[in-house]
């Protein structure tokens, strides 16, 4: 992961900011923190949900210095990477876990492969794709699907750990 957005921001809450700048150091402030709080229990799910905070991060700042259209190519190319070995690597693990709710979890990772491959078609297409548009789609999902629905799978995982499910 590139940036200032590191992994090693472990047990840092996330942090929603307006976009202000930081009064000491006139740099944008991180959008998003990590919280420890959104860990699932799986240390190569959790490093790659760290990757995508950092990404919103990256843009956010980019856009902050009013330079959020360079940053489009470099963050859409790596979303396709995310996305490829990211939900691979979670739905093994569910599948593994025997997980109940797999096959709407998948929809869900189908959903957001397909939006980012309709943005990066287009940014290369006719470079219609607007920062702000592609910051909150990954806002959008960071709280929707990470924060909520892959935190059901965090529970279940424990419940597993604990003997509670079979």
């Amino acid at each position: 992961m590139t940036g200032r957005y590191a992994a090693d921001r472990l047990n840092q809450d996330i942090l929603l900011t307006s976009g202000h700048f930081s009064r000491h150091y006139g740099v944008p402030m991180a959008l998003f923190l990590w919280k420890k709080s959104y860990e699932l229990g799986s240390p190569e799910v959790d490093m790659q949900h760290r990757r995508l905070v950092g990404l919103i991060n990256e843009l956010s700042d980019a856009m902050m210095l009013r330079q959020g259209y360079r940053a489009i190519p470099h963050v859409l190319e790596e979303l396709v990477d995310y996305v490829q070995l990211h939900f691979t690597s979670e739905e093994r693990l569910m599948n593994e876990m025997n997980y109940p709710a797999l096959t709407e979890h998948r929809e869900e990772h189908l959903d957001f492969t397909g939006k980012i491959i309709e943005l990066k078609e287009r940014y290369t297409r006719d470079h219609d794709v607007d920062a702000g548009e592609l910051l909150r789609f990954m806002c959008e999902w960071l709280k929707n699907h990470i924060v909520a629905r892959d935190q059901e799978f965090g529970r279940y995982m424990r419940r597993v750990e604990m003997g509670l499910e079979e």
